[in-house]
């Protein structure tokens, strides 16, 4: 690409956006190319400015003006401009009407917080006997193991979301990526793994907030890394379920896989409609290629069919996905953050893509499949969901030793928090869903 969108700038004028394109070829002026600015909001095109005629001599740089008059900038709402640059006529061997350079560009500064006011719908009991808390009224009921702090069954409307009783869980390890291996995360990270599989309860309360408002604190101690984990579940009478989480810091040497939780839903939850970028897998530092946009699939396209299995499918900066079964019923994972979340929903459980369900990664490891294929992996009668603050970047400056670059990391010594809600909807539609989102920003 030999043109760059190099940045916005606050404009002077009201109506007006500010974008700074340079010319980065030799030889070529940009008056050869067409170009396109589209600017949306949740998705929906609300404007298309064609600037056809930008006069601009290699190695040059101008600002170009983009109108943004006659859109109504709303509350809660984010918008964003695609920019687009197109071949005017046959080139070489680039048809006319190629794409040689995109770009999206937030405009952060129409995005205006306003909080909206909660319904935190009927009032809640609780009944609590030596091993579970329930959390329940006409529509919902919510099941809390006080051992593990798990919710083991999240029924809505008659409808049990959850497989397996696998509720949300935090977790820090991915299948390690083929860069991973090179640089032995397997060894040097091995720490946040134990930690996921091996994390015990400290201490599990709950009490209540007000008739319609009940919270559940769960903490965690981590062996290995030696430090604390919180997460914090707080229910409302619709059924909704803000959770909250904290990583306290920690000594351990190496880095984090991922911050996060993973949990299990129905199979029949196969619908997926999410607004992040997309519409192919992305990681932190994989996803210059990839528009923030609302996308629809189901969870069988998510999966990417790497000749080793290894951690696949996320997508990144979402700022919710709903998963829906075929009667448009299903459960809205939603962002507060403007960051938006690390999500991967697929039909297989995370251990099918590593080499092994354990920590022993030794060759002589009997139970350890350093062969394992493509072909070794089945869809399963579940959706395995990984909603995560963050993922390590995939690689590093090679793939034999270096780990991800610095600014890619999840660093130990760093206090993680994030946060996200668990929204169950009937009749689900793409306008239902950004209200939802708004509501609990």
């Amino acid at each position: 690409m030999n043109l760059s969108i190099l940045k916005t700038l606050d404009s002077t004028l009201k109506n007006e956006q500010v974008i700074d394109v340079e010319n980065l070829y030799d030889f070529t002026n940009l008056n050869q190319f067409n170009f396109k600015a589209v600017i949306k909001e949740n998705g929906v095109v609300l404007k298309t400015i064609n600037k056809n005629n930008i006069n601009l001599e290699p190695h040059k740089n101008k600002n170009i003006m983009i109108p943004l008059s006659g859109i109504d900038f709303k509350e809660n709402t984010e918008y964003f401009i695609e920019f687009s640059t197109t071949t005017k006529n046959t080139w070489g061997l680039l048809p006319k009407g190629f794409e040689i350079a995109k770009e999206q560009i937030y405009l952060s500064e129409k995005f205006k917080k306003k909080p909206i006011a909660i319904d935190n719908g009927p009032d809640l009991s609780s009944r609590e006997n030596s091993s579970e808390v329930t959390i329940f009224n006409n529509n919902i009921q919510i099941v809390f193991a006080k051992k593990s702090g798990i919710i083991t069954s999240y029924v809505y409307k008659k409808q049990e979301y959850l497989n397996s009783k696998k509720g949300p869980h935090i977790n820090f390890w991915r299948p390690p990526t083929d860069n991973d291996l090179g640089n032995r995360i397997q060894d040097r990270n091995l720490g946040w793994k134990n930690a996921s599989l091996n994390a015990t309860t400290s201490n599990f309360e709950f009490k209540k907030l007000n008739n319609n408002l009940m919270q559940v604190v769960v903490n965690y101690q981590l062996p290995t890394v030696k430090t604390l984990h919180t997460t914090i579940y707080t229910l409302n009478g619709n059924g909704v379920v803000k959770i909250e989480n904290t990583l306290n810091e920690s000594t351990y040497k190496g880095d984090i896989p991922r911050v996060g939780m993973r949990m299990q839903i129905a199979k029949e939850f196969n619908n997926v409609t999410y607004y992040g970028r997309g519409p192919w897998e992305n990681y932190q530092d994989r996803k210059a290629a990839t528009f923030i946009d609302v996308f629809k699939s189901n969870v069988s396209n998510f999966y990417v069919p790497y000749v080793r299995p290894q951690e696949n499918g996320t997508r990144t900066d979402v700022r919710w996905m709903a998963l829906m079964n075929a009667k448009e019923n299903g459960l809205l994972i939603s962002s507060p953050s403007q960051k938006g979340l690390s999500i991967s929903a697929l039909h297989m459980p995370n251990e099918d893509f590593d080499i092994t369900n354990g920590l022993d990664y030794s060759k002589e490891h009997k139970n350890a499949n350093f062969s394992k294929h493509t072909n070794d992996i089945k869809e399963q009668n579940l959706v395995q969901l990984n909603i995560d603050l963050a993922q390590r970047g995939l690689g590093g400056d090679d793939s034999w030793g270096a780990k991800p670059q610095d600014k890619y990391q999840l660093k130990s010594a760093e206090k993680h928090s994030y946060s996200f809600y668990l929204i169950p909807f009937t009749s689900g539609t793409t306008k239902k869903f950004v209200e939802l989102q708004q509501q609990f920003k």
